[in-house]
């Protein structure tokens, strides 16, 4: 299983919103900011800010994170994301579950993580569900719990989010808080791979090497651990060689790693 990985699933920019025929400060701001004109944002949003405006928060909270305009401030974007969660602003509780279990602005908190991500899951977050099932992977802020790994990683997976289907894949694949299913497998491996997971290609490569889950097919291996090491997994290039060996030598199985 993969440790925890947060990284690609940051919020980076601010949802663009909807703005009604009248104007409104709030809207201005909004505009501003999605146009990239940040002063004239924060000037429009931070009175809005200090009053509770949700949106206003968030927006200052990506602003104050990335350093656009002003230096960056990353306590002062946690703060500005928290208090927008607090409100009930689900990419809000998605930032401040996220700022919680990197430290970032604030103390490393998988406790704070995890009551946020679950906020935000249950409203549909795909980012929360796949992060959340992280945590219970690993149990870090929750009680560890395979099932409810699985239950967050598969939400996730058929979303389209390939770190889940990977991370499924492999549960199916050891049997962990599933019966084992290669079967099943090796179908979250390739909806994975076919985003252009390196991990998922070289496992679906391995299967396809030794006949698990799929019918053995070392064309089908050969191309997948081939995109795998293109990716830049070692791993991959390694068993590459094996199998392009072991053809030339006209055996019939690889030993297993």
């Amino acid at each position: 299983m993969r440790p925890l990985m947060l990284r690609a699933l940051l919020i980076t920019a601010m949802l663009v919103l909807g703005v009604p025929a009248a104007a409104s400060p709030l809207n201005d701001g909004i505009g501003a900011f999605n146009k990239g004109d940040y002063p004239k944002a924060i000037r429009l949003l931070e009175p809005l800010a200090t009053k509770g405006v949700p949106e206003a928060q968030f927006a200052l909270g990506v602003i104050y994170r990335e350093g656009k305009g002003v230096a960056k401030n990353v306590k002062l974007a946690a703060r500005f994301f928290c208090s927008a969660a607090e409100k009930g602003m689900s990419d809000a509780e998605y930032n401040c579950g996220l700022v919680n279990a990197l430290g970032e602005g604030t103390a490393r908190n998988f406790e704070e993580a995890a009551k946020w991500w679950k906020l935000a899951a249950a409203r549909g977050d795909l980012r929360a569900q796949y992060n959340l099932g992280l945590l219970y992977q690993d149990g870090n802020g929750v009680d560890k719990d395979p099932n409810q790994a699985r239950r967050w990683f598969q939400k996730a997976a058929e979303k389209g989010i390939p770190q889940a289907q990977y991370n499924l894949a492999m549960m199916y694949y050891v049997g962990n808080g599933v019966a084992r299913d290669l079967n099943k497998a090796a179908r979250w491996f390739r909806l994975a791979a076919e985003q252009g997971d390196v991990e998922s290609q070289y496992s679906l490569g391995r299967m396809y090497m030794d006949g698990q889950g799929v019918e053995r097919d070392y064309k089908e291996a050969e191309d997948l651990l081939r995109l795998a090491a293109s990716g830049g997994l070692d791993k991959a290039q390694q068993a590459l060689g094996k199998l392009l060996l072991m053809k030339g030598a006209g055996g019939n199985k690889l030993d297993a790693d």
